[in-house]
């Protein structure tokens, strides 16, 4: 495969029924500046902005911002990998003779291609050479060792099953995976019948070792029984044996960026507002301006101050701008994507990446009602989500009884419960 360097790339989206149509063009000027122009059909067709803030819908070149994606616009760097998806790029690269720090970003989206989150696909793209494999889930145990091996540091070797399908967000080891609707096979890509899902591995190095995957189906749970959409879930099970974790589960959800025959545009806050996720730029504040202004939707807007409430007081502090989403449909409009990512994590300093009206670890009564200001939700309101939430996450089938459920280790689970009830003793003055 040769990696020559990309000045222009075409981009084109794959709508609900999977036709594909085109919406513009990405070029890269000799001094690095890169410009989107959309499409003259896409415009007539009345599609609606791929990002209204940023991208609006008109014709002429629109200039990528300077920061924070190299002079990409955030839309288009939402479909790049981040963490373990970056990692994995970076090594194909080098082990072809290219170092990373020379790759444009055009090249960048070359190599996701056809394989990125939502509807948006490049071409040209590289191109890689493999067997069609559908077997039974063996595959789980062969994706799941591979990104232990690499992101342990046993080795540098890229693996073909992991750049198929792992060009995914975030920085924990994940692939894109197709299942039967028996989920008795499954593959690397897709086959007749399958759906599409996301498989987060575990490695013995991550904070909660191979516990990560049930206390994220544990989360997921609880965030369901609070009330909030969350996309299908489930535990995949890998094989146990004298090289593997003693508790081989992995977590994965269903891709609601995915139709049975298309796909869905999706854009995360990041990509929105061409913020920079790895710094704690966001507030709920503007998460709700963000929405209103896209979805125009109250329903929107008690969802995602729910998924606040939930992400505060289950200690979920790794809420920056890539784990909030919306979804566009074929027609332009907008919604809330279903949550993800809810899990037990402690942020930098114990600090929320998304602040609820400045507040980074405890919410204060004056930042409730600039809140709900701005929301148009009121107290009355948000109390009776903020009990529900607690009552998922303490009450009788809440974390304790579903860790039990779920067999987590007796010393993470009381690791978590401790904090989850030190959250919950530090804002009783509020409810």
């Amino acid at each position: 495969m040769s990696f020559e360097r990309i000045e222009h790339l075409s981009v084109k989206r794959i709508l609900s029924d999977g036709q594909k149509i085109n919406v513009g063009r990405l070029a890269c000027s000799v001094n690095e500046q890169i410009y989107f122009s959309y499409d003259d059909r896409y415009l007539t067709d009345n599609r609606g902005s791929l990002s209204p803030l940023k991208l609006p819908a008109t014709s002429g070149l629109i200039e990528g911002p300077a920061s924070p994606n190299e002079g990409l616009h955030g839309i288009f760097a939402d479909a790049l990998p981040d963490g373990w998806g970056r990692l994995l790029m970076d090594r194909a690269f080098r082990q072809r003779g290219v170092l990373p720090q020379n790759i444009s970003m055009l090249s960048r989206l070359a190599f996701v291609g056809q394989k990125g989150s939502g509807a948006l696909v490049f071409e040209p793209s590289y191109e890689f050479d493999y067997e069609n494999h559908i077997g039974d889930f063996e595959i789980i145990t062969e994706l799941a060792r591979e990104a232990e091996l690499t992101i342990e540091g046993a080795t540098d070797e890229v693996f073909l099953n992991l750049l198929q399908s792992g060009t995914s967000a975030g920085a924990r080891p994940k692939s894109n995976i197709y299942v039967s609707e028996d989920f008795r096979r499954c593959s690397i890509h897709p086959f007749e019948g399958s759906s599409a899902w996301m498989v987060k591995f575990t490695t013995a190095i991550t904070p909660l070792g191979h516990d990560e995957g049930l206390c994220e189906a544990v989360f997921m749970e609880m965030a369901k029984n609070a009330g909030i959409d969350v996309a299908p879930s489930r535990l995949f099970t890998g094989r146990i044996g004298s090289d593997r974790p003693n508790r081989p589960y992995y977590f994965g959800t269903a891709r609601f960026d995915r139709t049975e025959k298309g796909r869905i545009h999706m854009a995360s806050a990041a990509g929105l507002l061409d913020a920079n996720f790895r710094e704690p730029v966001l507030d709920t504040e503007l998460l709700i301006r963000l929405t209103k202004h896209l979805t125009r939707n109250t329903d929107d807007i008690e969802e995602l101050l729910r998924r606040t409430l939930f992400n505060w007081f289950a200690c979920n502090q790794d809420d920056h701008a890539k784990n909030w989403a919306y979804l566009q449909s074929d027609d332009g409009q907008w919604r809330l994507s279903p949550a993800y990512d809810l899990t037990f994590c402690v942020g930098y300093h114990q600090e929320h990446s998304t602040a609820f009206a400045g507040c980074g670890k405890l919410i204060t009564d004056d930042a409730i009602k600039t809140v709900l200001k701005t929301a148009g939700v009121s107290r009355k309101t948000f109390d009776r989500m903020a009990e529900e939430v607690f009552q998922a996450i303490h009450g009788d089938n809440g974390f304790l009884s579903l860790a039990d459920q779920y067999g987590i280790e007796p010393k993470n689970r009381i690791m978590i419960d401790e904090t989850l009830k030190t959250i919950r003793n530090q804002h009783k003055h509020l409810f």
